[in-house]
């Protein structure tokens, strides 16, 4: 009974075609020109410090506090997060971090990389000088497709029957 059920759920994974599954996503900003996204500004700190840079990426998660007042962002660009303190005035100018249903600012940063910054534990960072909103973000849409709903649903009732028989053969023999 278990082989049968474990069959069928393989053979309607695979019958599903990996693009109807795909979400349409949000276009991102482009890259202002002379910016390093933050994958390569990580590249770039691990092979000097206390270069002047400029960065521009997502901000995502939320601003957190840093000592003295100030807020660390986390700029994501690349499959890279780099995080980057800033005055709290700055951050508090971002009205959206990304998350799962939305996009967060673009933000373009100007300032020091650290490869091991003494004031932060050794971390690799950024300490702006200047930030700029280049896009404040937006609503990500995500809605079920109908191939999966048709899929869920197909999925519960296999489960039902399954348990309906599984009940009726528990009468039947007294387990």
């Amino acid at each position: 009974m278990k082989a049968a059920v474990t069959v069928m759920f393989a053979l309607a994974i695979t019958c599903i075609p990996a693009q109807a599954m795909a979400i349409k996503g949000v276009e991102p900003v482009a890259m202002t020109p002379g910016a390093l996204t933050p994958a390569e500004a990580v590249e770039l700190g691990l092979a000097q410090d206390g270069v002047r840079v400029v960065v521009q990426g997502e901000a995502i998660g939320e601003a957190l506090s840093a000592p003295r007042g100030k807020r660390w962002l986390n700029l994501l660009g690349g499959g890279v997060a780099i995080g980057v303190v800033v005055e709290a005035e700055d951050a508090a100018a971002i009205e959206r971090f990304g998350e799962y249903r939305q996009r967060g600012a673009t933000v373009l940063v100007g300032g020091t990389l650290n490869s091991a910054c003494d004031e932060h534990g050794g971390d690799l960072d950024i300490h702006a000088s200047k930030i700029e909103i280049l896009d404040q973000g937006e609503s990500v849409p995500h809605a079920l497709h109908p191939l999966k709903g048709a899929l869920a649903a197909a999925v519960g009732i296999v489960a039902l029957v399954l348990l309906a028989q599984y009940r009726r053969l528990k009468r039947r023999t007294y387990l």
